[in-house]
């Protein structure tokens, strides 16, 4: 029964290799325009996607504002506050997305370069996206969400509204770092890129 398995096991190697030698070699620029293809149209809904969310949220602590706005009292006074940090927040995430490395798109004519120079597109938009995933990308967001957690906690008094910013401040950032498109990160790892 082993004597059957090794034979079974060399034929399909032996098919696999002579599958593998009859195939012509990919193509090195199909490859790299095809994954910045992909990053420009992921890239683009991942912007415009987070744009949207930070956009809402804005609205919504605006009008938070607004309505704790007419209010009198050290409640009234609070929830002024607390719209402020928030809408502070979602202004920091609008703000993010304009001043970061990965736009609304990828900035290079990929359909018309050559082999070389698609290589060092891919290069460079694999460093935006490594970049976009990196260490300060997670420090900033922890900040953000420590900073006003820690003011709604000690300077309004609100241990509460404190928690659950933090959960969702530093959980909401978190997924806008690792839902970043990394097509050509993951190429560019993949082809042995320094």
């Amino acid at each position: 029964m082993r004597g059957l398995r090794r034979v079974a096991a060399a034929l399909v190697l032996c098919l696999a290799a002579g599958t593998a030698a009859a195939e012509p070699p990919p193509d090195a620029g199909g490859r790299y325009r095809d994954a910045l293809r992909t990053d420009d149209r992921d890239t683009r809904l991942w912007y415009w996607g987070w744009g949207g969310v930070f956009v809402l949220s804005g609205a919504y602590d605006g009008y938070m504002l607004h309505d704790a706005w007419d209010g009198r009292g050290d409640e009234a006074q609070k929830d002024r506050r607390e719209a402020a940090a928030d809408l502070g927040c979602s202004t920091l995430g609008i703000v993010g997305l304009l001043i970061g490395d990965v736009g609304p798109g990828v900035d290079v004519p990929y359909e018309t370069l050559d082999e070389t120079h698609l290589r060092l597109a891919v290069a460079e938009q694999a460093r935006r996206e490594a970049d976009n995933r990196g260490w300060f990308a997670h420090v900033a967001n922890a900040v953000v969400g420590l900073s006003t957690s820690l003011y709604f906690w000690r300077g309004l008094g609100r241990p509460g509204t404190a928690l659950l910013n933090l959960g969702l401040s530093i959980g909401t950032g978190e997924v806008q770092i690792w839902t970043t498109p990394t097509h050509s990160l993951e190429l560019w790892e993949r082809e042995g890129g320094p």
